[in-house]
């Protein structure tokens, strides 16, 4: 199984539920001649919420591997990474997920954490912030902004 580790940044400008939520991620795999391989993603949301966003940026980087992945992810977002680390969905689940908001992302975001190994840390900032951020910034204003549709009931 392939070890990979993903480095999550996440930014929601504005008002929330108005707000511009944007992400950017970057993948490492080191390959078996030794050789570091990399893949990024910026992305970008209207109307939606700091967790939507941390949750999106979550799944996009786990729909980037191609195949199960042993995977650190290094995320600035604690209700992502503590979440996920205590497996708080199984409660959410048994109790039909009365009162949680974005259940259509956790519902995502939990099928593709089965296909896979996933290690989960909250860290405010890592090796890759400041260009993560930099990137964020240099590419405001020619982001595609999706809306986000989803729901938080």
């Amino acid at each position: 199984m392939k070890k990979v580790t993903a480095y999550i940044d996440t930014v929601l400008r504005g008002k929330m539920d108005e707000g511009i939520g944007v992400y950017n991620f970057v993948c490492e795999y080191v390959a078996s001649n030794g050789v570091m391989y990399t893949t990024e993603e910026i992305g970008a949301y209207k109307n939606t919420t700091n967790n939507r966003i941390a949750i999106i940026a979550t799944i996009r980087a786990l729909e980037k591997l191609k195949s199960p992945c042993d995977i650190d992810i290094f995320i600035n977002s604690n209700y992502v990474a503590e979440t996920m680390k205590k497996k708080r969905y199984i409660k959410w689940m048994e109790k039909g997920w009365e009162k949680v908001k974005n259940r259509d992302l956790w519902e995502r975001l939990i099928a593709l954490d089965r296909k896979n190994v996933v290690k989960y840390e909250y860290l405010k900032t890592n090796s890759y912030t400041e260009y993560m951020r930099s990137q964020i910034q240099k590419n405001l204003t020619t982001l595609n902004y999706k809306e986000d549709k989803g729901s938080d009931s």
